[in-house]
């Protein structure tokens, strides 16, 4: 499935934050059906859960409805598609975006409900700004492909992103990243049955949180050694069964954040 790149200009501007803030105003559209709005509103949760972001979601109305955008505000309007996911900006005045947000019908539709909300916090967190890890210019030194991955771009990381060290289980990992890449020497820390599992649980990892709440809130960001990174200190009794990662994302955040 392709990804569509986005079209401001905000991408290509090195010096420049986010241009999104941490409150966001969505609106899900028309042809998202009940049961897929619930994996989506999911995802939302999961993501505000450990973060500062929050997300507003608003009643759809029409595109041509004039009372439908306020003027002073940024907003999204979240899509499914069968082609490919991403989003476009259209800069509508002084600072201020409407965006559409591209969603895949594969993401929302996996057999496992975890893993497509996974999917679908990966594909919500580009639009904010957060890049895949694997595409991180360091990647090179952790992971190393076993086969080619399909799905490769060329992005621009934030400063903050890259600032925090590299995570082989984030959930912008793919969930099937252990059928094409494993650790070097340089992430003895994990192994690669847990490349990928926090989209396979649908969680955002301890550092996940970090990179994100450092882009948007650097306030909360308290007491977080970087040299203590997941490629470099290993967890003790580390499982990839669901209960044992679930009780480590859970209870570890109160640590980092």
């Amino acid at each position: 499935m392709a990804y569509l790149s986005q079209t401001s200009i905000t991408e290509d501007n090195t010096n420049k934050k986010s241009f999104r803030t941490a409150s966001q105003y969505i609106y899900i559209g028309p042809n998202i059906n009940k049961f897929e709005r619930k994996t989506i509103l999911s995802a939302f949760k999961q993501i505000e859960r450990r973060t500062c972001l929050k997300f507003h979601i608003l009643e759809f109305k029409p595109w041509l409805r004039s009372d439908m955008w306020n003027s002073n505000k940024s907003y999204g309007v979240i899509m499914k598609s069968n082609k490919f996911y991403g989003y476009i900006d259209k800069e509508i005045g002084k600072e201020l975006i409407k965006s559409t947000i591209y969603i895949s019908n594969r993401g929302l539709h996996h057999p496992n409900r975890n893993t497509s909300r996974g999917i679908i916090m990966d594909q919500i967190l580009k639009y904010m700004g957060y890049k895949e890890e694997y595409l991180r210019p360091d990647a090179i030194s952790y992971i190393k492909e076993i086969r080619p991955y399909p799905k490769k771009r060329v992005v621009q990381f934030s400063d903050e992103q890259l600032n925090w060290p590299y995570d082989p289980e984030s959930v912008t990992m793919p969930f099937d990243s252990p059928k094409y890449m494993k650790p070097t020497i340089y992430c003895s820390g994990r192994n690669q049955k847990s490349f990928g599992a926090g989209q396979r649980e649908g969680l955002l990892t301890v550092w996940d949180a970090v990179k994100i709440n450092s882009m948007y809130c650097p306030n909360r960001v308290i007491n977080v050694d970087k040299r203590r990174g997941p490629c470099a200190v290993a967890r003790k009794n580390f499982s990839t069964s669901k209960s044992k990662y679930n009780h480590f994302t859970t209870h570890s955040f109160k640590n980092y954040v």
